[in-house]
């Protein structure tokens, strides 16, 4: 091989190697999370996971941090109520807490890494979670949510959505969940199908009738576990259904206030 050869196959190969740095790098930019907030003062939130991030606070503010392994809680300030779009980018960020940020939506759904979501007591209308697929543990209690599609989240164990305006809720595709707790929304239906690892179930202050509780006691997992128990106080069919069916499972049932 001569040698014009060689400084072409040479150049070519540089080529190569930089389009798959810059194919890398676009690829790390994609792994990220989203929040609108309209708060008004500090703004606070915890992350956890490995390997740098980079927040950009949404009013010309940007940091690049480095995760650890421990909890991180990353604040920012602002002086007014101006609506702003607050972008985290990071390849490995496995716990987001971002509860009373006053977030009207959230977006993680660029960030397969998320197992541990907690974003309590803001006015979010939407969450979409069908790309989380390593979720384990969510908390999204007092937001304003009506729909939860959970069909992809089957890692999932610990699952906390009380005080929303949920209507109906199926958590058949969730055969590792633990504990559920769905008080307070306005729930007509309620699938627990296909959950054998089911200990714990609140679902008072519904609208669960007689039926309606009949067919999830039918849903129920029939484990002879001891401890399992099931709170349905402040249902219109709470006094009416038929409990044995639950009872029957090794269910223990709470009519009182928790």
């Amino acid at each position: 091989m001569n040698l014009f050869c060689k400084k072409i196959c040479f150049i070519l190969l540089v080529a190569v190697l930089a389009i798959d740095t810059v194919h890398a790098n676009t690829n790390a930019d994609t792994a990220k999370m989203t929040m609108i907030s309209n708060k008004f003062g500090n703004l606070k939130f915890n992350l956890r996971g490995s390997g740098p991030i980079t927040i950009d606070w949404g009013d010309g503010t940007v940091e690049t941090k480095r995760l650890t392994p421990g909890i991180i809680t990353y604040s920012h300030h602002y002086s007014n109520r101006s609506q702003r779009t607050i972008t985290i980018y990071g390849q490995n960020i496995t716990h987001l807490t971002c509860d009373g940020c006053r977030l009207t939506s959230l977006d993680v759904s660029d960030n397969p890494a998320l197992k541990y979501l907690r974003c309590a007591r803001n006015r979010l209308t939407n969450l979409n979670l069908s790309r989380n697929t390593a979720l384990t543990n969510l908390v999204c209690d007092n937001n304003r949510l009506t729909v939860l599609d959970l069909s992809a989240n089957t890692a999932l164990t610990i699952l906390q959505c009380s005080g929303n305006q949920l209507t109906s809720l199926n958590v058949s595709r969730n055969s590792s969940l633990i504990n559920l707790i769905c008080d307070g929304n306005q729930l007509t239906s309620l699938d627990a199908s296909n959950t054998n690892a089911l200990m714990f179930l609140n679902c008072r202050k519904n609208k669960l009738t007689a039926e309606a509780l009949n067919a999830l006691f039918g849903t129920l997992n029939g484990t002879k576990e001891e401890g399992k128990i099931l709170y349905i106080r402040n249902n219109p069919g709470t006094n009416t259904c038929n409990k044995s069916i639950a009872t029957d499972k090794h269910w223990k049932i709470d009519t009182s206030f928790i």
